[in-house]
């Protein structure tokens, strides 16, 4: 009886042990929280950024270059987190750090511009349904453009993707007229007293940055 009471006891005390490793308290908590990716992987201040995901749900904090950003907005689903690139990010490239449950998970780097825009509102998240998360609405991403220079009242068209809802357009900064033609083009024509620059498409899920600048062009006789 002491050789089997001696067992049990050895027993007892390994899975007390178990519980104190590093891991342990997750995994008992349930399924661990993983990063699947993140968009749009070039913004500026005040852009909204998406990071998709699976079990979420318990993200309590986001830094990106190491400056926290706040306000965080999560899925009930736990499939995404989003935020808005906080002032005092510098330039350049930048880690994106997520703390779920305590956990830190890092993804990245993505590329900071130079520049800010006002911070974008971030999406509403309503209580969870079982069995349906909520879906993300992805930021414009622009692939590519063409051509490449222009003057004031040229057409440019502008290839990429999430071109749903699109509310405005810019070169560097000003507004430009456009025409959506589907989810993946549309056109604007250059603005009066444009400047060479980037080009952003806005729509519902966030603002799309080019990663070349538009070069605009003197017109002929022009001083």
């Amino acid at each position: 009886m002491r050789t089997r009471f001696l067992y049990v006891s050895i027993v007892a005390a390994c899975a007390a042990l178990a519980m104190l490793l590093p891991g342990a308290a997750g995994a008992a908590g349930g399924p661990e929280a993983s990063i699947t990716g993140i968009t749009p992987t070039t913004a500026m201040v005040g852009q909204k950024l998406t990071i998709s995901g699976t079990d979420l749900t318990g993200a309590q904090a986001v830094t990106i270059g190491n400056v926290a950003a706040s306000p965080i907005a999560v899925d009930p689903g736990g499939t995404w987190v989003a935020v808005d690139v906080p002032a005092g990010v510098q330039p350049g490239s930048a880690m994106v750090v997520v703390t779920v449950n305590g956990t830190q998970y890092s993804t990245g780097p993505i590329t900071i511009e130079s520049g800010s825009v006002a911070p974008e509102a971030l999406p509403t998240t309503p209580p969870a349904t079982p069995g349906a998360p909520t879906k993300v609405v992805l930021a414009p991403k622009i692939a590519l453009f063409s051509p490449a220079a222009g003057k004031a009242g040229s057409r440019v068209t502008i290839y990429g993707h999430n071109f749903v809802g699109v509310t405005w357009v810019k070169l560097a900064g000003r507004n430009a007229r456009f025409h959506v033609m589907s989810k993946t083009r549309l056109w604007i024509t250059v603005p009066l007293r444009a400047r060479t620059g980037k080009l952003a498409v806005h729509a519902a899920g966030g603002t799309g940055l080019s990663s070349r600048a538009f070069k605009v062009v003197p017109a002929k006789g022009s001083v």
